[in-house]
Order: structure tokens, then C-alpha cells, then sequence
């Protein structure tokens, strides 16, 4: 025995000729079934309901098709048929205004936004509230609230919460409540960044290397001074937006890194990727700043961390400069790959 709420519910059945199924239930409320035969629009089924018994009539030949999906007493006035997805009607960052767009780029800050605000509305259908969904580079958003202005407008409200240095990139879904749940979705990207750091791309510094693997996507150096230290523990598909390897070839490798203009920095500290819980930190690295037409190796107290983090640290007197570069003799790779320069970040401070 199954009670029939006044909520929706759906099933599909197959058949290949006339039939009529019957299925024993008890209703409280006056039943509403609707029926959609393959890719058809739905509408009302045929059926009878006595004695606590529904008995569903079902023509295949003229429905055109062998699968027959039903719908139990959806939603009074849902637009079962329509097909259009939620309407952004504007995006607010921090109370500031912002261009309500499916994919919104903030720009780089040293700080994140604290809240993001959305205005979501449906013109033919209630929204689904439990559709809700928001999520920071994929992970669950902790705290997101709303406020329902009516059935087919709310405003959501995201806190994007303990957001380090890096690019990052919030999604928000919501559908509406018609059967095939139309979904909109729109994202919001930003990038923040350590102002302490003269390396970052967001205090405007530039990177270039002296080769890159010779593999699509590697050439992209986004990812050098991006302000993210470490790589997934188990990274999918392409390495190429955690980490950059030079070419693998047995020779002198370099990562350079420009100022916009003259820093005092002391301290260099240089991330390595690390692949299958192998460090390929590099053995022979050492740190460089111009001396006229060529380059110097400054003196610094090297150090490499504890714990399994890939990094190695160069402190050194304060030294005025507009650049430097992070410099690998042929063959001073790591063990494992010893003409390789593979690392993730390099921060100057």
C-alpha cells in the first residue's frame, strides 16, 4: 500500500500494446497524472481511480512510443513543458554591483570577497529551493543563505569563507521545480594574491622560463606565481595548471621573474611539483640576479622544509632588484628526474 502526497512524484512504464496497469494506493488528495510518451510534452493521462485502485490506460501505438513516463500531482500551476532555465537578475560583491553574467571575473585583490549576493527569478515556475547548490574550485560552500521575495524570485546570498592566495572560481546552481529541472548555473572567478609577495602575478610580476615541455598546455606559466603552493595529492588530467616542468633535456634550466619595478627582497622560496609522492625538488638549484651583461649567484643560506613539503627556502642579504632567476645546472634535477625542472611556485619576499 503506498500513500500518494500531494507532492510530485514520477515513474515511467514500457509497454507494446494496449494495457492497462493498476496499482493499489491510498490517496488523501484529489489525483492529478500526467503522462509523456518518449520526447513528447506531457499531458493529462488517462486513468481511473476507484476503490483505492488507480488503473492507468496506456496506447502505446498512438502515444508513438514504448516508454511512458508519469507524473503524479506536481506543483499547482507548473508550466510542466517549458523549457527555460532561471533568470540571473543581478550579482552584488561585498553590496557592490556587478555585471549579472553566466561567467563573472572579478579581477585579482589581496583579499576575497566576503559575500556574494544573487538574485535569481523564474518567469513560468517556483524555483527549487533544495536545489541550491554552491560550491567554491568544486568544493561545498559551508554557508550560504536565502531569502524567498516570492515562490519564483530569492535571493541567494554566498560567504565565501577561508579563501587563500590563488585563482579560484565560485558556482552557483539553482533549478526550477518543472520535471526536467531546468537548471541555471553561473560562476564567479577571482584570484587573490599575498601583497608581501613581489613575485605574484597580482603585484604585476612577470615570469618567463628558458623551455617548456613539449606537451599542449605546458608553454602557459600562469601557474609559476599564481600564489598556490602545492599540487592535488592526486591531480586530474593535465599537470599544466599546478605546475610547469622545463624540457627534459640535459641542460642548464632557469625560471625568471621581473618586477615592475626595483624590490628589496631577501628571501626567495621555490615550490616543487611533487608526483606520486615523489619531491622533484631540484639538487642543484641556486639563486641569480644580474650583474651587468651577466648573471651572479647570490650567497644564501639554503634550507629545504620538513614534513615532506618540496621547498627550498635561499636567505640572503636585502639586495635591491628589478629581477632574478631561479637557476639549474645541466643534470641538477631531482634524483628521479635529474634533467628536469619541474616546480609549482616561486615567491619573493
Amino acid at each position: 500500500m503506498r500513500s500518494l502526497k500531494a507532492i510530485a512524484a514520477a515513474c515511467a512504464v514500457m509497454a507494446l500494446a494496449t494495457c492497462t496497469p493498476s496499482a493499489s494506493l491510498a490517496s488523501e488528495h484529489p489525483l492529478r497524472i500526467f503522462t509523456k510518451a518518449g520526447h513528447a510534452q506531457w499531458r493529462p493521462a488517462d486513468f481511473e481511480y476507484r476503490d483505492r485502485m488507480l488503473i492507468l490506460h496506456l496506447d502505446p501505438e498512438s502515444a508513438g512510443a514504448c516508454q511512458m513516463h508519469f507524473l503524479f500531482n506536481p506543483p499547482p500551476g507548473t508550466d510542466l513543458n517549458e523549457t527555460n532555465p532561471p533568470l540571473l537578475l543581478g550579482v552584488k560583491v561585498d553590496g557592490r554591483p556587478v555585471d549579472a553574467v553566466a561567467d563573472q571575473y572579478l579581477g585579482s585583490a589581496p583579499e576575497p570577497p566576503q559575500t556574494i549576493l544573487f538574485g535569481v527569478a523564474d518567469r513560468e515556475n517556483m524555483l527549487d529551493l533544495h536545489s541550491i547548490r554552491a560550491t567554491i574550485d568544486g568544493r561545498p560552500v559551508d554557508e550560504v543563505t536565502f531569502s524567498v521575495l516570492s515562490g519564483r524570485e530569492v535571493r541567494i546570498c554566498v560567504h565565501t569563507g577561508d579563501v587563500g592566495p590563488g585563482k579560484h572560481a565560485l558556482q552557483l546552481s539553482v533549478s526550477d521545480v518543472a520535471p526536467q529541472r531546468n537548471v541555471l548555473t553561473t560562476a564567479v572567478r577571482f584570484h587573490t594574491f599575498d601583497p608581501t609577495n613581489y613575485a605574484a602575478a597580482g603585484n604585476e610580476a612577470i615570469v618567463t622560463v628558458d623551455s617548456s615541455y613539449p606537451y599542449t598546455g605546458y608553454e602557459i606559466l600562469d601557474c609559476i606565481n599564481d600564489g598556490v603552493r602545492y599540487m592535488p595529492s592526486s591531480p586530474a588530467g593535465p599537470i599544466h595548471p599546478f605546475a610547469h616542468p622545463s624540457s627534459e633535456e640535459n641542460v642548464p634550466h632557469w625560471v625568471q621573474v621581473e618586477f615592475p619595478e626595483p624590490k628589496t627582497i631577501s628571501e626567495v622560496a621555490v615550490y616543487w611539483s611533487t608526483i606520486r609522492d615523489t619531491c622533484h625538488r631540484s639538487l642543484q638549484a641556486e639563486l641569480q640576479i644580474p650583474h651587468g651583461d651577466e648573471w651572479t649567484t647570490v650567497e644564501a643560506k639554503v634550507t629545504y622544509s620538513a614534513g615532506g613539503n618540496c621547498l627550498t627556502t635561499f636567505t640572503f642579504a636585502p639586495v635591491q632588484v628589478k629581477e632574478f632567476r631561479v637557476w639549474q645546472p645541466a643534470g641538477g634535477g631531482s634524483k628521479a628526474r635529474p634533467d628536469l625542472m619541474y616546480l609549482v611556485e616561486v615567491e619573493a619576499r
